[in-house]
């Protein structure tokens, strides 16, 4: 089923954004993100007082709960349907994490683009490493959609993709998840007491062929250098990794 642009060209599209103790993260991606969207829902915990006064700052509207902690660990699931109840639910929604930044041309490519009511959809990434990295690029970004044709790359490395045969392919993951929820109604899996394998339990809702790339932009996924011997995944039973920009932040004026 191919979704009709409306008349003056505009469809409906909310987000869920589940930020707890990614303040540091969120600070930089909502003032750029929140334009993209009809209404944008932050969902975070009690304590998280830096991501509430983001949202208040931003007039963005935050969901306080901490049912993330009921089942002993951190289960994101929870967080991410407390969002899907406050939004309208009657067109698109994408569930997104706090690092991720979208392009300046997102909302005016997903507006023209002829989008299946049945699918889920996600977006390539570029990683960005650092902080340092993060500033070089809002200083001198890289043209990434030139001439309203070429969509470039970069400047960073591309992330990777999940393909597993076990999952009969490709699987749109979790830091950017878009539905039409106005024709699915769905909820997300909650029985992972973690932030891991909730987002391809979701994917697994929809059938291989209903698994589909927006390939109309990358968005940028903004990282902290890990601690040693940590690996993927250090916050998916909470924030472990070091204050995005720490360094600088830290680092003493010079004489």
């Amino acid at each position: 089923m191919i979704f009709v642009l409306k008349l003056d060209g505009k469809i409906m599209i909310e987000a869920v954004i589940v930020c707890v103790d990614y303040a540091d993260f969120l600070c930089w991606t909502l003032p750029f993100n929140r334009h993209q969207f009809d209404n944008t829902v932050v969902v975070t915990s009690t304590k998280d007082i830096k991501t509430q006064k983001l949202c208040e700052y931003w007039h963005v509207k935050c969901i306080r709960t901490d049912v993330c902690y009921e089942d002993g660990g951190f289960n994101k699931g929870k967080m991410i349907n407390e969002g899907l109840d406050h939004v309208s639910g009657k067109e698109w929604v994408v569930h997104m994490d706090s690092d991720i930044f979208l392009p300046p041309h997102f909302r005016r490519m997903f507006n023209c683009a002829e989008l299946d009511l049945d699918s889920l959809y996600t977006m390539d990434r570029m990683m960005c490493k650092d902080f340092k990295q993060w500033i070089q690029y809002l200083a001198q970004p890289k043209i990434q959609y030139e001439n309203e044709i070429f969509i470039h790359p970069g400047p960073f490395e591309h992330g990777v993709r999940l393909a597993g045969r076990v999952y009969g392919g490709y699987m749109p993951i979790g830091f950017f998840q878009m539905w039409h929820q106005g024709a699915q109604q769905l909820t997300y899996p909650t029985e992972h007491t973690s932030a891991a394998r909730g987002d391809v339990q979701f994917s697994l809702k929809f059938p291989r062929s209903k698994r589909n790339l927006f390939a109309e932009c990358y968005c940028i996924h903004l990282e902290t250098v890990l601690p040693e011997n940590k690996e993927m995944g250090a916050n998916w039973n909470g924030r472990k990794t070091p204050v995005f920009g720490e360094e600088f932040l830290n680092a003493q004026p010079q004489s």
